[in-house]
């Protein structure tokens, strides 16, 4: 296959100028991508509706 079959885009808010939050928040989330967690979490709660 070479196209997705989707695309999904997620957010988070946090307070303006709270950059050490981000960072922190952004680091968390890289660390969970690249060992596959993100996408474990997303399967483990998607519905195949």
């Amino acid at each position: 296959m070479d196209e997705p079959l989707t695309s999904e885009d997620y957010a988070y808010v946090v307070k303006k100028g709270n950059t050490e939050l981000v960072e922190k928040v952004n680091k968390a989330l890289a660390e969970l991508t690249e060992a596959g967690e993100i996408q474990s979490i997303i399967d483990k709660y998607s519905s195949e509706e």
